[in-house]
């Protein structure tokens, strides 16, 4: 599982890795300096305040080494095999997509103050606050396991810290979180991985699939014909307005009114008092 996270990125093992190490640490110092409520009976030594601390700790923590990490191509980059000229060559360089391009955020809670920094910070906070609520039950579970059996340590590879299994109880709890989480809110579908589905498919599906997605482009192209030839007709009528602006239309009303038609007549002597027109108006041009 650690290795599937590799590669999606080596900053989402970093993080993960050294967030649960941070949470450890921070849980140390806090329940040494502040430490006088026992958190759980299973780990005596364990401290509220110890767990509370380590918490704050390692979402900053989280924070900041994210963000200086973000800015390394190397570390966002996720690790690919392509097929490039006939031969299998590990792809590490690629360009950045939207978790590792700075953004401004305008939250509500904050009145109007905004916040400049890399979405994936914001995704960074979630898997600290994981690491510092949930993945230190991996440790509980363990430390229980181990009092059971009346064990001290799981083993003695590591001088003064037991065996593999005691450094990593949390990290299990937290690389199968990492990893869920980047196949839920993270991972976008890539060709060659929708290629390969494919490919598992059965014959008739794989037909099905064809149809469907021959069908689809083909709405798609019929579609954007539509749109081109309106913007064309669109076009027309501008360039054709532009070109006679002094033209009037048919439903345009004409701007003349009764009173200029009245003062045409009575200038030109073609009114009489009775009211009646003694010889035939010429025609006026209105």
């Amino acid at each position: 599982m650690m290795v599937k996270i590799i590669f999606e990125g080596l900053i989402w093992v970093v993080i993960s890795v050294t967030g649960v190490a941070c949470n450890d640490i921070g849980a140390f110092l806090c329940g040494k300096i502040f430490g006088r409520r026992p958190l759980i009976q299973v780990s005596p030594k364990k401290t509220w305040e110890g767990f509370i601390g380590a918490g704050i700790i390692t979402i900053i923590y989280g924070i900041v080494v994210s963000t200086i990490l973000c800015k390394y191509e190397y570390l966002i980059c996720p690790l690919e095999y392509r097929n490039i000229s006939g031969q299998i060559t590990l792809v590490s360089e690629c360009e950045r997509s939207s978790l590792f391009k700075i953004k401004t955020y305008s939250p509500q809670f904050l009145f109007g103050t905004s916040i400049t920094t890399f979405p994936f910070v914001l995704h960074t906070f979630w898997i600290c606050l994981f690491g510092s609520i949930i993945a230190p039950f991996g440790g509980f579970f363990a430390s229980g396991f181990k009092r059971a059996f009346k064990v001290k340590d799981f083993g003695t590879v590591i001088p003064g810290h037991g065996g593999i299994l005691d450094r990593f109880d949390c990290q299990i709890f937290m690389t199968t979180f990492v990893n869920v989480y980047i196949g839920t809110f993270i991972k976008e579908p890539s060709v060659e991985k929708i290629f390969s589905r494919i490919l598992a498919m059965k014959n008739e599906h794989q037909i099905e699939f064809f149809h469907l997605l021959g069908n689809y482009l083909q709405d798609l192209d019929s579609s954007s014909e539509n749109v081109s030839e309106n913007e064309l007709e669109n076009e027309q009528a501008e360039a054709t307005s532009e070109t006679s602006p002094n033209r009037e239309s048919p439903n345009q009303k004409s701007s003349v009114s009764s009173e200029d038609v009245e003062e045409a007549f009575i200038s030109r002597g073609k009114v009489i008092s009775s009211g009646r027109i003694t010889k035939p108006p010429q025609r006026l041009d209105l």
